[in-house]
């Protein structure tokens, strides 16, 4: 649920209060598939309470209305089937939110693959530039022109392993 971490904090607080107030306990087939899919992933399923809240799709736009977040595994049913349309996609939302959990919540696990895959890009850009200067006469003619190189380097480092990141997740 993307659009949870892109609410206001008013609407944030709107949303808590909302599943707070309306809460009630996941339904057996509901409550089934996020077992299996927190075991698959490494985490202990009996640690979680599972709820089901009503309308909580209303707050998060178009997408699968499904979260695990601290120790609740969130879900409004009412909308998960109508809106993942097969059981296949309903899953996959599972098995993204429960990965996102055990990797220490969404924006810990954002911020660190963000973070080693500028890391990777910049260390190819400076020693591509560096290791160019050192070594090619063209690049120390073309000042500008060794800096574009070292950005394709960079470039060419981050952008691979930022999708190799975004698809780890698929590959459960």
């Amino acid at each position: 649920m993307d659009a949870l971490y892109l609410m206001s904090r008013a609407q944030f607080h709107q949303a808590a209060t909302h599943i707070s107030l309306y809460r009630e306990d996941a339904s057996p087939g509901y409550r089934t598939l996020g077992e299996e899919c927190l075991r698959l992933v490494g985490l202990n399923p009996s640690r979680y309470v599972y709820w089901n809240v009503p309308n909580m799709s209303a707050y998060f736009g178009r997408t699968v209305p499904v979260d695990v977040h601290g120790g609740y595994v969130l879900v409004d049913e009412g909308a998960a089937g109508r809106l993942a349309t097969s059981y296949g996609v309903l899953r996959y939302a599972y098995l993204s939110a429960a990965v996102r959990a055990r990797e220490g919540g969404r924006w810990r696990y954002d911020f660190m693959t963000m973070n080693i895959t500028l890391a990777v890009g910049v260390a190819g850009g400076f020693a591509a530039l560096s290791v160019g200067r050192s070594r090619w006469a063209w690049m120390r003619r073309h000042p500008v022109g060794g800096i574009a190189v070292s950005l394709l380097v960079f470039l060419t480092g981050t952008v691979p392993l930022a999708r190799q990141f975004a698809f780890s997740v698929s590959g459960l």
